[in-house]
């Protein structure tokens, strides 16, 4: 099984089996950057220590239980700068299943080939494990709507109360896509 792997611009990508402190510190560093700026990964503001400990001990044992597998692509300089959550349904009759999730790229590293270079890796792992469809679920109208869509996503539903952020009711779209056919346009 492919684990990792480095593309021709140094960018790491890989699939980790267990969580140490120093994943969990990269992981808050890189949420705290996304959040600088959005409130696209399930929290109103950047962490503070111990806030959301709850969920980063939750993917601890999530990724140790093998119950998701988590990518997580570093730079050059080894800082943890993308990652992706990857949760493959439990049920026999659905083990071709999965769903992607905290899907996110630290701002200053978007546009230079992450993106691509995880889907490879996401593609890569769903061959792997027998994955042929992948769901998940956005913002309505976000920036991460419109790049899935690009991806090869599309829309199966809509949740008018998916999420609230400053008191204001976001709606969502739930999407899926053909693991084969991740990043090819229609």
């Amino acid at each position: 099984m492919t684990t990792a792997r480095t593309d021709d611009k140094g960018f790491l990508y890989e699939w980790v089996t267990t969580l140490d402190g120093h994943h969990l510190v990269q992981i808050r560093r890189l949420f705290n950057a996304v959040l600088e700026t959005e409130t696209v990964i399930g929290f109103p503001a950047p962490l503070e220590n111990g806030e959301s400990q709850g969920f980063f001990d939750e993917l601890a044992q999530d990724i140790r239980l093998r119950r998701k597998d988590l990518l997580l692509v570093r730079a050059p300089n080894e800082s943890v700068v993308a990652m992706l959550l990857l949760s493959q349904n439990a049920q026999p009759n659905c083990r071709h299943i999965a769903e992607l999730s905290k899907c996110i790229i630290q701002p200053e590293y978007r546009g230079q080939g992450v993106l691509d270079g995880g889907v490879k890796a996401l593609a890569e792992r769903c061959r792997e494990i027998g994955v042929d469809v992948l769901t998940m679920d956005v913002r309505k109208g976000s920036r991460a709507e419109k790049i899935w869509r690009l991806l090869g996503f599309t829309p199966f539903g809509e949740l008018p109360d998916y999420a609230r952020v400053a008191g204001k009711v976001e709606a969502g779209v739930y999407m899926w896509a053909r693991a084969d056919g991740l990043g090819r346009t229609p």
